[in-house]
Order: C-alpha cells, then structure tokens, then sequence
C-alpha cells in the first residue's frame, strides 16, 4: 500500500572539471497536462460489418479541442483512443485483406494525429436476451478458440509495426464485450459456477498467443487478476501466489508484461466479479476480493492499468467522499472511459475531486530544483543535480529514453547525452516512492564552443523511433515555465557556456584489434577527456612507421576495410582537440583471414557480412538487397530490408539451367529454374514441371528472420552438386501469403552468385577448408529431455575440446525465441537448462560448440 508523496531524487552526476555552478527552483504547475499513455480515454469501436477507418482529422479534433462526453458535466481532450474492433462477420472465416488495410489506417491516422490507440477485439458487443432467467443469455456469440487464434496470427505483423502508437492491448477475444466472461466456447462461469482445467487452458492459449504477438516493449492487459496469476504459476496457482517484483519488472518475460483492464471500476466491493478466483476442475469459485485486490495493487505498480466504471449503485463509496481517489492510488490507475459510466465520473465533478483526478492519472513529475554548471570544456564533462517528485496515481509503463539536451544559443544547433543505466528507467520512479540515479558522462565530443541551453528531453524511441522526434509523444513536467511544446523539450533554466580546451588530450587507452573478415579489422577504445576527433594509424611492421588511415572521426569506434587476406596490421589512435594532439596510443594488431573467408554466423545479425560482396540491390516491397557465401559445407545466405515480412520463401537455382524437370519457373522472377526452396525455415526440394507447385520437404535448416535481416546456413550435401555460377531469390511474404517483397524484384532473373572454392568458416575464429571440416565431423552428443517439454528444457552435449558454446531455439518461422550463453565450457559432459515458458508448439534447438552447429527438434506444451 503506498504512502503519502515524497520527493524522487534524480541526483544526474557528471564527472566534474570544478568550475562554478547555478543554482535553479522551479514552480509547481497545478494545469493538466495532456501526457501520453494517460487520462480520460474516448472510445470509438470498429465494427468490421461497417468498418470505417479513423482519419487524422478526426482524431486530432478530439485531442487539440476539449470537449464535453456523452451524459458527462466535464472536459476532455483525450490523447488515448480507445479502439474496440468487433469482427462479428469473421467468427467463422480469416480477416479480410480490406479490413487489415483497415487497422492500418487507423494506426496511420493516431500516428499524424498524436495519440495513441488502447485496442481491444471482440465478436459480439450485444447482450443477447431469452427465458434462462437471467439478463443475458447463451448463445453469446464469441468464436472458438481455433479462429481467434488465427485472427491474432493475422494481426501480429500489424501490432509488431505500430508498437509507437499503441497504448497496450487488451486480452479480449473471449465473451461479450470481449470481457472474459459470457462466453460460448471457453468456459461460461454464470452457468457451470466456475471455470474448467480446460476452459483456463483454452483461455491461456490465447492469452500467450497474444503477449507472442504483441511487441516486447508493449504489455497485454487482463480483464481479472487471477488470469495473470494462473498465467505465470500454472492452472492450479492459488490466489496467494506472489506479485512481481521489483527485480522482475520490465525484464521482457510474461509477469512484466500483463497488466490490468478493470470494466467495473467502484461498481461494489468485488468490482463486479472482478476479484473472484472463478475455480477449477477440482475447486469451486468464490470471491476472494481482499486477497487478489491486495495482490492487484502490488503487481499494478509496474504495469498497465485502466478501464471503466460501469454502475452507480455503490455510491457512496464511489464518490469523492469515498473510496474514488483512494483506490484510483492504490490501484496504480493511468486511465479511465469518458463515455461510460458517466453517473459515476459526474459525481467527481460534483464532488470537487474531479480536477485531482484528472491531473494525478497516471504518471505526474514535478521538477523541485537542481544545480548545474556554468562552464565546461570541449569534450569534457560536468556535474548536474536534479530533484523530481512523482505526484500522480502511476509510473509510466512504456518505456523511453532520458536525454540531456544542450542547445546552442547562437545556431539552435542540439546536441544530446543519452542518460542509462541504474536509476534512469521512468517506469520505475513510482508514485510515492523514492529513488536516486548517480552517472558520470561525458560532453559529446562533437559539442563545439560556444553558450549552450541545458533541457531535458523523455521521449519515446519504440519503432526504430518513429516519434521520438514528435512533443506530442514526450512527457512534459509538470512545472510553469519550462514546457516547450514544439519540441517537447523541458527547459532545466540554465546556461552552459562550452570553452576550447587549454591543453591537448591525453593518449587513447584500451585500444583493441579484431579481425572481422580477409579484408577488415575492427578497432575499439576508451574516449580521451577533452578530445573532439581521433585519427588511427596503420603498419605492417610491429612498431611502424606508420600511415594515418583515417582522421576527424568523433565516436571510438572504426572498421578499416579493403587489406589483405592472411596479413597483420599494427594500429595506434591519436586523440585531438583546438589545443593539440596526443601522443599515439599503445599499439593493437589483428591478422585478417584466409583469401576467401568470412566469419558468418547465422544469428540475425549481418555484421559479419560486410566484406561480402552484395549479389543483388534492387530490392523492393521491404527487402533491400541480397548476399551470398559458401564454406565447403554449407550455402549462407543474407537478404536484408526494411521491413521483412511474417513468412518468407528463399529460391536457389543450384544447376543454372531455367529448362526441363525439377525447374521451378516463379512468375516473379523471370528464367529462373529454382531446384530448391527454404520456406520459413524449412528446406524443399522441386519434384515438378514448370509452375507447378510440388516440393518434397527435406527439413529444417538454420535460419532466423527478424524485420531487417534473413540469415539461412543450407548444407551443400543437401543441395548435391553446385553450379559454378547458381542462381539465388527471396521474397517476403504477409500474414495472408501474399508476396509483397521481392529481391531480386520481380520480372528480373535471380541474382547469380559464383561458388567459391575457398570455404567460408561459420564460427568467430578464421579456419581453413580442412580444419574447418573436421570440427564439423565432431560430435557434441546432443540431447534433449523432455521431448515434448514444458517449462524447462535440459541440453546434455559433449565437448571434445574447450570453446564457447550458445544454445538458441528457434521457431517454425526461423525467428529466434531464446538465447543462452554459456560461456567457455572445458572438455567433458555438460548440462544446461533453457526456460521455455510461454512457448508452445514445434522448435529448432541449436548448440553451436567448438565442433560446429549440432540441431534437434523440440516440440513444448505448456
């Protein structure tokens, strides 16, 4: 239970260089504040039998002009929709293309307008009427278990595109109103009395189903807290079982990611229902509000939570005199409907308490005072102190980024330092609570002379940053004054002038060499104090003379590229500022690989790639450019984009002949016949004539696919003899398998790819063809138990040597769900664990060890 409001010290320590500091005491503001994620909501349903999408126009008029809502005595001008899609017309078949171009635009309109969509789906709104004697009647309504999980597969590319202008997304699906409750295929409490083993079941499938489709970064909200309670401790977890911890809060797992939705808020004392434990095949239901609204109030602090207030009837205790500001606190509440039930919200107005409300939903900062310093010098480093008090019901639950932000007063020009670590996560500066961040940065190197204003920016960085640049997405403070609303910057007060530094930096330390390919080495080291730009210097004797490669670069980082295979390069880096240049850092070296090698490993990360010449770059609908490599086992190939689709198809010509049987001609691609295809990460091989579509499968191969990179290994032994010059083409392909991205594009030929005969190593350390294949041929003597798993997974292996060994699980569509390092292991038996909850269905487990890649498919039931 929390307590009464105390400060939030946010102490920002930046290392100092002594010059004098400013002292700075901000006023309070008492206005309401249009924040993100927070606030009265307004909704508007979707019903797809008459879908019209929403329009910018629409949705910027309810946020820029306050208005009165239905049946309210009250304002809004609400930067959250509430977006309830009603699917009545697909209870029994797929979403139409035109309903899904549908969402989109709606997802398009909040993104121009500047607010952000909390989304529910359900099939039926109605309350159906008949003789069973109660005010509503089976059937319902609602779809089986088999089409709503369709449905949230069709969905997923859409919630995984638009994560910056969603809210959250509410576990609806199920039952009237898509309220869990009165419902035809998952269990009706109202008649059995309580739910079924299997009806939790049927219930968590969809729940998991959802939470996969969701973005990592975004939380799915129950309707009742005892559904997250079974969700994270199984059918059977009792209403006792533990809220999330501190430790636990936003770490990407299932308990930080399953928030609240309460659609009877102050509606009596059990919420209507809302705070039952609804039983099992072995226990009977009953109300159990003090234990599972004791164990909402808990776990809400770090999660989404809102919803509605649906009677009047418990008034009193709903009213300002009563319990509405208390447990609108003690339940962590960021939001509520402006719609509905407005005989509760207009008593608050009538009360006085409503204006309280409308400013502490949510998360509210208030910045107290701070202490900042006058001067610094080019590229060094200052101390900040600032002091913040969260007065609001929550914290945020999305998360963003802190940023100091020094603009030149002279040019405008912004310059930013990122602020993380310990202590800078929003999220976690609670509501009436206290906590301390203290980091030591440093001035942007890039940072000239000159005066600066200091400010401090909290934006949101979700889709690659789609609005990060957007006020309307930032958090303001809650301070006169200091608000600027077209930047969404917050003013600090205060003045920094930056000077030229008197003396030149000292030398570069840490330096480091690795080889990344035959033709690039990678360089690393620690920043210098006072430095604007480094340069790095190159010899192929130990000790020099040297040659200066590269100049004026302002990050410490560098790949030098174009060298030689099989050679050792010596390196030193040399810091500059106005005053002059260091001394030349202790020497690195790095020997590049063998002619022909490149370290690849298929992981969904192309770095390794980038001395791999590029076959294909006319990409379209997503996919940008394609590139491929052989080892003398296995065929690597890389395509990448911008966007790449939920499924994709991989096409390789192997005998460059577009003529006779076991030739595949694609309409998409022009004098391609295709002998293969790896199809979401499983590989086929052409049994047919032409057009036709016959595919014997041949089974899994490694791969993995995210929005950017598709990155396959394709055993050659797999393939049988390789042209000297095969022919390679992907395309990417949408939910509804329609291809929509094409590289090569489509109606040219696939792009031709000349076999190597060097080998191409797929592990970190350059090897040759022969050794190479012999680690291959060892064996790791995998095992896994038990096969089908649930919860945990074991991994027995062997080593025959000491070397690093990763396990990795992936999915039918070659996207990667679990990663684990183990770190360098000594020769002998080994066993490991990997967590497998919230998986279900088929997998790829990989142990990639010392000997190579070993696979074995895993299949969980959880």
């Amino acid at each position: 239970m929390k307590k009464c409001f105390t400060v939030l010290f946010v102490a920002l320590l930046l290392t100092s260089a002594g010059f004098a500091q400013q002292s700075v005491t901000y006023t309070e503001s008492t206005a309401e504040i249009q924040n993100p994620d927070r606030g009265f909501y307004t909704p508007i349903n979707g019903v797809a039998s008459a879908f019209t999408p929403l329009t910018a126009t629409q949705l910027a008029n309810l946020r820029n002009n306050p208005f009165t809502p239905w049946q309210g005595n009250y304002t809004v001008s609400p930067t959250i929709i509430f977006r309830h899609y009603v699917l009545a017309i697909f209870k029994s078949s797929a979403l139409s293309a035109s309903f899904l171009s549908g969402v989109q635009a709606d997802f398009d309109a909040a993104r121009t307008a500047g607010v952000r969509l909390m989304i529910r789906f359900s099939y039926t709104i109605t309350a159906p009427s008949g003789s069973c004697g109660s005010w509503i009647c089976p059937p319902y309504g609602d779809a089986p278990k088999s089409v709503v999980l369709g449905h949230i597969a069709q969905l997923k590319p859409y919630f995984q595109n638009n994560s910056d202008v969603i809210l959250a997304v509410q576990n609806g699906f199920i039952g009237v109103w898509g309220e869990q409750y009165y419902t035809d295929y998952f269990g009706d409490a109202s008649v059995q009395g309580k739910l079924t083993d299997q009806n939790w079941q049927d219930r968590l499938d969809v729940l998991t189903a959802l939470l996969d489709a969701v973005p990592s970064n975004r939380m799915v909200q129950v309707r009742y807290p005892q559904m997250k309670q079974k969700l994270i401790y199984g059918i059977n977890a009792p209403v006792t079982s533990a809220a999330i911890t501190p430790a636990q809060a936003y770490n990407g797992t299932n308990i930080a990611r399953v928030g609240f939705h309460n659609d009877c808020f102050l509606s009596a004392t059990d919420d209507q229902g809302t705070y039952w434990d609804y039983g099992t095949s072995a226990t009977s239901a009953s109300d159990q509000t003090t234990i599972l609204k004791a164990y909402a109030a808990s776990d809400s602090q770090y999660g989404a939570v809102g919803g509605e207030t649906c009677s009047d009837a418990f008034s009193p205790q709903n009213d300002c005199s009563g319990q509405a500001v208390t447990d609108l606190d003690l339940l962590n509440y960021s939001y509520l409907n402006s719609d509905y039930n407005n005989e509760v919200n207009s008593d608050w107005q009538d009360g006085g308490c409503m204006a309280e409300i409308k400013r502490r939903f949510g998360y509210r900062f208030v910045m107290l005072n701070g202490t900042f310093p006058t001067a610094a010098t080019v590229g060094g480093s200052i101390t900040v102190a600032l002091n913040v008090k969260n007065v609001g019901f929550a914290a945020p639950f999305n998360p963003r980024t802190l940023k100091l932000v020094l603009r030149n007063t002279s040019t405008s020009t912004v310059y930013t330092v990122d602020i993380t670590g310990s202590g800078a996560d929003t999220r976690l500066w609670l509501s009436g609570q206290t906590a301390a961040l203290n980091k030591t940065l440093t001035l942007p190197a890039g940072v000239p002379a000159g005066t600066y204003e200091l400010l401090l920016h909290v934006s949101d960085m979700s889709n690659n940053g789609a609005v990060a640049a957007r006020p309307e997405y930032s958090i303001q403070f809650a301070n006169t004054g200091t608000w600027e609303a077209a930047t969404g910057f917050n003013k600090l007060n205060a003045t920094l002038t930056v000077s030229a530094a008197s003396s030149a930096p000292a030398a570069p330390v840490n330096l480091t060499a690795s080889a990344a390919s035959a033709s690039q080495i990678n360089l690393s080291w620690s920043a210098s104090a006072g430095a604007t730009s480094y340069s790095v210097h190159r010899a192929t004797v130990s000790g020099g003379p040297y040659t200066q490669v590269a100049s004026g670069l302002t990050t410490t980082t560098y790949s030098n590229t174009g060298l030689s295979a099989n050679t050792t390069y010596y390196y030193t880096v040399k810091a500059t500022n106005a005053a002059g240049t260091s001394p030349a850092s202790s020497q690195a070296s790095a020997t590049t690989s063998g002619g022909g090698t490149t370290a690849i490993v298929v992981d969904g990360n192309a770095g390794e790639w980038s001395a791999v010449p590029t076959i294909a770059t006319n990409g379209t609908g997503g996919l940008t450019s394609l590139k491929v490599a052989n080892s003398a086992n296995n065929l690597y190939i890389l395509a990448q984009g911008t966007s790449i689709s939920t499924n994709y198809q991989l096409f390789i010509d192997t005998d460059n002949n577009t003529s006779g049987s076991n030739e595949y001609t694609d309409s998409d691609w022009t004098s391609a016949g295709f002998n293969f295809m790896v199809e979401n990460g499983t590989l086929y091989q052409y049994t047919g004539t032409g057009t036709n579509w016959s595919w014997n499968t041949l089974g899994a191969v490694t791969a993995v696919k995210n929005a950017t990179v598709l990155e396959a290994s394709v055993p050659r032994s797999s393939l049988g003899t390789l042209a000297a010059t095969i022919r390679v083409a992907v395309g990417s392909i949408n939910s509804g398998w329609t291809m929509i991205g094409y590289v090569p594009a489509s109606s040219t030929a696939g792009a031709p790819y000349t076999v190597g005969g060097a080998p191409a190593a797929r592990t970190a350390a350059p090897v040759n063809a022969t050794g190479f294949d012999k680690q291959e041929q060892q064996s790791s003597s995998l095992a896994v138990y038990p096969n089908p798993a649930k919860s945990v997974l074991h991994v027995q292996y062997s080593l025959g040597r000491k070397g690093v060994v990763y396990v990795h699980m992936v999915n039918v569509l070659g996207q990667e769900v679990r990663a684990v390092d183990l770190g360098v292991q000594e020769a002998g038996k080994h066993e490991a664990t990997v967590d497998v909850h919230g998986l279900q269905g088929y997998y790829v487990l990989k142990v990639r060890t010392p000997a190579g890649m070993e696979t074995q498919r895993v299949k969980v039931n959880n």
